[in-house]
């Protein structure tokens, strides 16, 4: 052994990682000379062999005992490159080969990796996704580095004009270490046996016992010698035996040999993958080969490093493991099935975001623009799949909408490793209830940690115009979702010329000839004219989108290009005769090519299947990137007229699971929609969203936009629904196009109807008459829903709005009028909404109203009746009418207790009251039992974390408080505000009215303590809320202003807490108070005793609305009126409805 007193930890260039102690020894007996070791630090578990080959000192290490696979690997290199400045890599060892005639691997014969085809020479067999049809890889791993590359190719040919020096190398072994000899000699050709892929072995620790008849016979070879192969290398963390399964693999993957090992160290460790073949990767395998393979290998390893300039390996930095390296995946991210090179366009991105040597880490923002279409997005995703082992981190960022780009980085979370963001921020999944905000908030930290420098945000399709003071809710500014750090790389692609400023501009234009052709030919494979082709190409004008839809059009359909051009030029003179060029909205598509090549797909489709054509049109007045056959289902389940109407237009897509997959998938044929990776949804491209309505959407608008609101409407969440936030965001982007037609159109053009067939008797048309009545109750309850839906997001403006509308259409033309039980649904909710802005006169007009309506109708006990009977009680309590109060509480409980029982959610929302009640009169232990009682049954019902079990507990910090128990009070308030937190985001409690209710109660208690700036705080958070939500002029937030003036002024130490908090707990309260919101009755009836009256969701806050909902039933011998009803209707009622419905109809279309 050498001495090395002269060495240190940096002398040592060249890392060598064996899996089993067999390689090591191969490979340590063919060192020049042997090392001292050197000492390593607590945190590197390995066991170091050092020494020098040739002009390297290398450092070998191996595996632990029995810990074989891609993650341990990666430990060891990660362990080695703390310890070690290593610059390049080796992995020596053993795998199995895969035959063939092409490739004649024998037993002893060497793999070396080698890029090849779309892999980097390192194929992970075992990473991707089980999809319809089998398995999909996902991801890719990195090259060998250039200077061991180069190397390999001086190595082939000095082999192939000198010869190798294999035999020497192995020679020196056996000098070096005598006792190797026997062992690690070569096994002998009659022990080289392949045997049939499908021939499995007959058992024991040989093949002595399995038929030679099944061997693969193989030519001779001249010599034992080693031969040396070229090629990709699969590696999985599983032992590959058995001979089809190996085959399977390698006619896929193009691969020449299995191992275990190499996946683990590409993407970190700078390596080059040497393997001597022991088996064939079968169920005969055994260790007979291993030490000789072994040897091989090393010699190889040995001979290579030869080929390698110092120079080289010098200029080379030391590799580094990033603790920030996150896992790369193409999950969610749009891919093609081939992507077509564009160079010039790929060299000037990879100029401009590629990490550099010396390089400033500053950051790096490309903006890449260009038409819809053109290929923004599939230019960034092969960027990203080159290129990403170069970054620590890439995320893909949907950049469509503000909510979009918050879920899609929100997702991001997990991909970050353990111990680097809070746990539960990890845990966070798009359809969880967590804090989006607190988990956008954590990333974007994560990625401004100074020593995280090298990741890279895509955000794609950022196409909204935002301005500080723009209308549209959707749009954002891109900047605010940038790191606060000034490092890292952001790649945005979009349609607006304004963002180039943002960062280095990159405008994308059209393909040339070669590039359109080969997009062409790699949707459309079938032989083809030439000439013909060339004349599509040239009509189509470079656009990738629309040769990729073309192409895709003839493989599917069989027509010939000589017919599809006829279509063509057919489609296009019928669009300009009946388009008017002057307000088209795709005016930025230069002869409008891409119209013609959808609609000529769009007329095959509903040649094919009409429903399905007429699904797309719909879709054009929905969102375009996120459709499920839940939102369909959900509406027809809920109600006939519904699934009617739909029916109608759509047929059985809507109620059918597999005829809606079949239209999916009868779209995506034809290129024109796209599956949401692990979404369970669809999407379709902006392009071909706004060209469907444009170009037959329009034609039948007001219909579509009728069935687009119908549709969200009646697919709103119940309160009571434990994903009901999740289900109300994913509703909103689809209510945009339908709302704003509520609010500009006509009564009589939103309830449409009173179009009848002349030749219908007279028979006929009372039923259509009928059906019609339905349909608008139906279209006027969704309206109703919308208000429900923004009500429940705070958003109160558009909430009234649509409660008006609705209300405006009942009276006017559902018949049944101003005390139709759905009339009085939309009037208690207006109800509620008034009183939480503060209009309590009209308020209460509303609670009146719909109280003598519902007794009339329905009897002074039905639990409608008593919904709003608690409602009146919360008026009467906010006007300080105490004892009116009380009574209408007591009331509503008696009558809830008996109809519901007492533990159903809609009585403890009065319970919930009547302690506050109890609390604010004084009687402070018949309040702790109301609240208690409430808390324990919603625990139980709900969940702690449910908003109005929250809410009960922000009214049991009240109580404490009122009694003096200030830390419990506090322990209250902050477990409710927490919860808020974690359930709505930081964006919606910053609205939510209970929430706002909660912090002002903590700015009162902070207050008492007389930690004033905790206070202000408090109060300036509930301030501003109140002034978002209810208005400048509001009660709340004037005296939520006052408080912050008094505060603020210099003799806040000085005054009391009593004088301080005179200013605003006068005629105010803190406790949330508990409305019933009704959103209307979806159960249908059903047959038998047993009736089912669904409960409206429940109001519960301080202020505002948290809708929820139970479903009830009771059985009586006899059906009642109440048990009849089907909606808010008895059948008797119902007959009275439509036969009024059908008078006032008449009269109204005449």
């Amino acid at each position: 052994m050498a001495h090395n007193d002269r060495y240190t930890h940096d002398d040592y260039p060249v890392g060598v990682i064996c899996a089993l102690a067999v390689e090591k020894a191969a490979l340590v007996a063919m060192l020049d000379e042997e090392h001292k070791p050197l000492p390593t630090s607590k945190s590197d578990d390995n066991s170091y062999t050092l020494g020098r080959i040739g002009e390297y000192n290398v450092v070998v290490a191996f595996l632990p005992a029995g810990m074989t696979g891609n993650n341990s690997a990666a430990t060891v290199a990660k362990d080695m490159l703390r310890t070690f400045p290593i610059k390049i890599g080796l992995l020596v060892g053993v795998g199995g080969g895969v035959w063939s005639e092409k490739v004649d691997i024998r037993l002893g014969d060497v793999v070396v990796s080698q890029p090849e085809g779309l892999h980097g020479g390192v194929v992970q067999w075992d990473f991707g996704k089980m999809e319809l049809g089998g398995f999909r890889r996902t991801g890719s791993l990195n090259k060998p580095p250039r200077a061991l590359l180069n190397a390999v190719q001086t190595l082939k040919i000095a082999h192939l004009t000198e010869g190798d020096r294999l035999a020497e190398h192995l020679s020196k072994m056996f000098q070096n270490k005598p006792r190797m000899a026997r062992t690690f000699a070569h096994q002998g050709t009659e022990h080289d046996r392949l045997y049939e892929s499908t021939y499995g072995h007959a058992g024991g620790e040989t093949c002595d016992g399995c038929d030679d008849k099944r061997i693969v016979r193989r030519g001779p070879r001249t010599n034992l010698d080693p031969y040396i192969h070229y090629g990709n290398i699969a590696s999985g963390n599983e032992v590959i035996k058995d001979g089809e399964v190996r085959d399977c693999i390698a006619r896929e993957q193009g691969v020449i040999c299995f191992e275990m090992e190499a996946a683990g160290l590409m993407d970190s460790f700078p390596c080059l993958v040497i393997r001597g073949i022991c088996d064939y990767a079968d169920s005969h395998k055994n260790k007979q080969w291993q030490p000789y393979a072994a040897a091989a290998a090393a010699a190889v390893a040995v001979e290579l490093l030869g080929f390698v300039p110092k120079h080289a390996v010098e200029e080379l930095e030391p590799a580094k493991i990033s603790r920030y390296k996150t896992q790369f995946s193409l999950e969610g991210v749009p891919q093609v099935r081939q992507f077509i090179d564009r160079p010039a366009e790929m060299a000037q991105l990879e100029h401009v975001l590629l990490p550099k040597q010396g390089q400033s880490e500053r950051r790096k923002v490309h903006v890449l623009r260009g038409l819809g279409g053109i290929g923004k997005t599939q230019l960034a995703v092969e960027f990203m799949r080159r290129h990403h082992r170069r970054f620590s981190a890439v995320f893909w960022l949907d950049g469509r909408s503000k909510d979009t780009v918050k879920r899609s980085m929100a997702s991001c979370a997990s991909k970050i490793p353990h111990g680097q963001i809070p746990g539960t921020s990890r845990v966070y999944a798009a359809d969880s209830s967590s804090n989006i905000e607190a988990v956008v908030k954590d990333v974007m930290g994560w990625l401004a940690q100074s020593d995280n420098t090298t990741w890279l945000l895509i955000f794609d399709n950022v196409d909204r115009e935002y301005t500080p003071q723009g209308s549209d809710p959707n749009a954002y500014d891109v900047r605010q979702y940038f790191s606060s750090a000034d490092h890292g790389s952001v790649l945005i692609t979009t349609r607006l010329a304004r963002l180039e400023q943002l960062g280095e501009p990159q405008q994308l234009g059209r393909v040339n000839e070669e590039q359109a052709r080969a997009i062409f030919e790699s949707w459309y494979q079938k032989k083809h004219n030439i000439e013909e082709s060339g004349h599509l190409l040239k009509l189509l004008g470079g656009l990738p989108l629309a040769i990729a839809q073309a192409g895709a059009y003839l493989q599917e359909s069989g027509m010939g290009l000589t017919a599809y051009l006829k279509f063509y030029e057919q489609q296009w003179s019928e669009l300009m005769e009946s388009q008017g060029m002057g307000d088209v909205p795709l005016q930025d598509y230069p002869e409008r090519s891409v119209w013609t090549t959808w609609a000529i797909s769009y007329q095959t489709i509903r040649d094919k299947h009409e429903p399905t054509a007429n699904l797309l049109l719909l879709w054009s007045f929905l969102d375009n990137k996120d459709l499920w056959y839940g939102l369909f289902a959900t509406a027809c389940d809920r109600d006939y007229a519904v699934e009617r109407m739909l029916t109608a237009w759509i047929g059985d897509v809507a109620s059918s699971e597999l005829v809606f997959t079949r239209a999916m998938q009868l779209l995506r044929s034809y290129s024109l929609i796209e599956e949401v990776e692990g979404a369970a949804s669809y999407a379709t491209h902006p392009v071909v969203h706004r060209w469907a309505r444009h170009y037959q959407g329009e034609q039948f608008a007001t219909k579509l936009r009728r069935l687009a609101v119908v549709v969200v409407g009646w697919s709103v969440a119940e309160h009571s629904t434990r994903d009901y936030t999740t289900m109300q965001r994913r509703l909103l982007p689809h209510t945009q196009a339908g709302v704003q037609w509520v609010i500009a159109s006509q009564t009589d053009e939103i309830i449409g109807g009173g179009d009848y067939d002349k030749d219908m008797d007279r028979d006929e048309k009372a039923e259509a008459e009928e059906d019609e009545a339905e349909e608008v109750e139906a279209v006027l309850h969704a309206i109703h829903m919308l208000g429900y839906l923004y009500y429940d997001q705070g958003e109160l403006v558009k909430a009234q709005e649509m409660y008006e509308r609705a209300l405006q259409g009942k009276e006017e033309l559902f018949i049944l009028g101003p005390e139709h039980s759905s009339t009085l649904e939309t009037v208690n909710n207006l109800g509620n909404l008034y009183r939480d802005q503060g209009k309590l006169l009209k308020a209460e007009q509303m609670y009146e109203r719909v109280i003598q309506g519902r007794e009339e109708a329905l009897g002074p006990e039905h639990v409608l009746t008593l919904y709003t009977v608690n409602n009146l009680g919360l008026l009467y309590y906010d006007q300080g009418k105490l004892v009116e109060a009380e009574h209408m509480y007591e009331r509503a409980l008696q009558g809830k207790e008996e109809a519901l029982g007492p533990n159903h959610t809609a009585t403890l929302q009065t319970v919930n009251n009547l302690g506050l009640l109890y609390s604010d009169q004084g009687k402070l232990v018949e309040a702790e039992q109301m609240y208690e009682r409430a808390l324990q049954s919603r625990e139980e019902v709900l969940g702690p974390q449910h908003t109005s079990t929250l809410e009960t507990v922000n009214n049991l910090g009240r109580l404490y408080y009122d009694q003096g128990k200030l830390v419990e009070a506090e322990q209250m308030y902050e477990r409710a505000l927490r919860g808020y937190e974690e359930v709505l985001g930081d964006e919606l409690v910053a609205h939510y009215l209970p929430a706002l209710g909660t912090m002002r109660n903590m700015g009162v208690l902070y207050t008492k303590q007389q930690k004033y700036s905790q206070a202000q705080k408090m109060f300036a958070k509930a301030y501003l809320g109140y002034q978002d939500v209810l208005g400048q002029d509001s009660t709340k937030c004037s005296r939520m202003a006052s408080a912050l003036r008094l505060l603020a002024s210099p003799e806040a130490e000085g005054h009391t807490e009593t004088e301080m908090s005179s200013s605003w707990e006068t005629e105010e309260e803190y406790s949330s108070q508990e409305e019933d919101e009704e959103p209307g009755s979806w159960q249908e009836e059903e047959e038998g005793p047993w009736q089912t009256v669904e409960e409206g969701p429940s109001q519960e806050e301080e202020e505002s609305s948290s809708p929820e909902g139970k479903k009830v039933a009771w059985q009586e011998e006899e059906k009642s009126p109440q048990q009849e009803k089907k909606k808010g209707s008895s059948e008797e009622e119902k007959k009275n409805s439509k036969l009024k419905v059908r008078q006032r109809l008449k009269k109204f279309f005449r």
